[in-house]
Formats: structure tokens, sequence, C-alpha cells
């Protein structure tokens, strides 16, 4: 039986109660973060923690400490018995009186934690191949807050399953900005690139997997914007993100993109990338 947490309890699922006048469950009023753990320890937790500790700050959520989530999280793997697994953190404003919009008093956070099985790391060698639709990118302009208010990404992950496609690749003005729930990287003529965070216009999430891999010796990631034409000329398209890690788009709108198969950058990418991943929780 899994084990799930909730306001400071580790308790069976179908025990976990959350109250109907909760913020999150009403508005969306709530953040989330996922950690991936490879042999029982988190990868990348000190930017995980940072990002939470800026969507919180961004919401104006003040009651939740941030750095919790490391011992939380492992206590959560080892009542569920897992090694390999992301844990998923949701935290909303809390519960208030009835259904009023503005929140008029410090409301103490309703915070909860599920964790869920996922490959080792010895089985994450080859790159996924994926198939990809573009859409309009329709989504508010604050993706950087890493808001459980998903509804936009899954009416575009709904119409990129309408066309056989396993995600969906948002573009706004003509620009791509990012994945549902992946950062999206070009290779072009040799040089890799991904579109800039800090784009006004476009607003897309600061992803730990794009930070880890610009880190990456050799990688030579550059930010720049991105069009839709452009992506469709690329040699190779690659998604990352904590749980998809790397993978290849091999056909995008029902085209195939490069050889329609991995390529030799999302190969290389990813073994430098797994190598990095090992070395951290050797």
């Amino acid at each position: 039986m899994s084990i799930v947490y909730l306001n400071g309890q580790f308790i069976p699922p179908e025990e976990a109660k959350v109250s109907v006048f909760d913020r999150g469950f009403l508005f969306g009023d709530a953040v989330y973060e996922v950690i991936r753990y490879f042999n029982g320890k988190p990868y990348a937790m000190d930017l995980h923690v940072q990002r939470l500790q800026r969507t919180l700050r961004e919401v104006r959520f003040s009651q939740f400490k941030p750095a919790e989530i490391i011992g939380l999280g492992d206590e959560l793997l080892a009542r569920n018995d897992l090694r390999d697994a992301c844990v998923y953190w949701q935290i909303t404003r809390g519960t208030g009186v009835g259904r009023a919009h503005l929140p008029t008093t410090e409301l103490t956070p309703t915070v909860f934690g599920c964790v869920d099985r996922t490959p080792p790391l010895s089985e994450c060698t080859t790159p996924a191949e994926s198939c990809a639709a573009l859409h309009e990118d329709w989504r508010w302009r604050r993706c950087d807050i890493k808001s459980t208010n998903l509804l936009p990404n899954i009416l575009g992950k709904i119409a990129a399953a309408d066309s056989t496609a396993e995600e969906v690749i948002f573009h706004r003005g003509g620009r791509v900005s990012e994945g549902g729930s992946t950062t999206v990287l070009v290779v072009r003529d040799g040089q890799l690139s991904t579109p800039p965070i800090n784009d006004p216009t476009l607003s897309i999430l600061h992803g730990i997997t794009r930070r880890v891999i610009a880190a990456l010796p050799g990688a030579d990631l550059i930010e720049q914007p991105l069009t839709v034409e452009e992506l469709r000329r690329a040699d190779e398209i690659i998604l990352a993100g904590t749980r998809t890690l790397l993978a290849a788009v091999t056909q995008l709108d029902g085209r195939q993109v490069g050889s329609g198969k991995a390529g030799p950058a999302v190969k290389s990418l990813l073994a430098r990338f797994v190598e990095a991943i090992r070395l951290e929780t050797a």
C-alpha cells in the first residue's frame, strides 16, 4: 500500500482528506514541485528548493519553508520502500472561510506529497523517442510560476493526442515557448539552443533540467529566440524535464524530424547527463 504525506502525517491515500474550502481546490491557488530520486538520493535538490522558494515568494506564500521537502521526501521514499521515484509536492494557500477570492488573513498552507516509481538510472541511457504537435500558446503570462493551474497545458496535450502526438509544443506570436510539461531544445548546424527564460513575451518555466544541461561540460547551450519555422527545420528537437530526462522528437506535426530517430546530439547529451546524475547520487 502506498503512503502519502498530508499536513504533518504519513497516511494511506484513502485517509488523506482536504477541505472543500481549500483554496487549491476552489481557485487553483497552489504551487507544486517534482523531484526525481535515483538510488534513494534526490537529484538537483538544491535547485528544486531554490525554484520552490522563488515560486512561493512570487505567489506570496510565507508560511511554508521550502527546505522542509528535503527530509520529508526522504521519509516518503522510505515509507514506500522505494529507491527510484518521483516525489510530487503541492502547497496550497490553505483553507479559508467560504469562497472568498481575496485571502484576507494569513492561512495555514495545505502541504501534500506523493510518490511514484520511476526507472533506475541504469535504464535511462537511451533517449526516448516522441512525436510532438505545435499549438498556439494560450496560457497565462506567468508560466515562470510553477502553479497547479495547468488546464491550458492539459487541453494542449489533448489536442496533441488527437493527432497521435505525445507532447504539445507551444508557440506565441510565431515563436516557440516550451512543451506542455517539458523544455524544448533544438540542434541546428551543430549548435544546441533553447528559448530564453527571461523573455517577457513568452513567459516560460525556469526548468531545472535545462539548468543542469547548460552546466554540463561541452554542452554549449545558448538561449536565443526560436521561431516555428526554425523549429521545423531543426536537425534535432529535444524535450527535457525532470520525469522525461531527455527525449528525441522524431516527428513534428506528422513530419519527420532529422533521420526520424534519436540523433547523435541527444545521445551524447543524455550520456553526459546520466553521468552527472550518477556522480551526484552515487
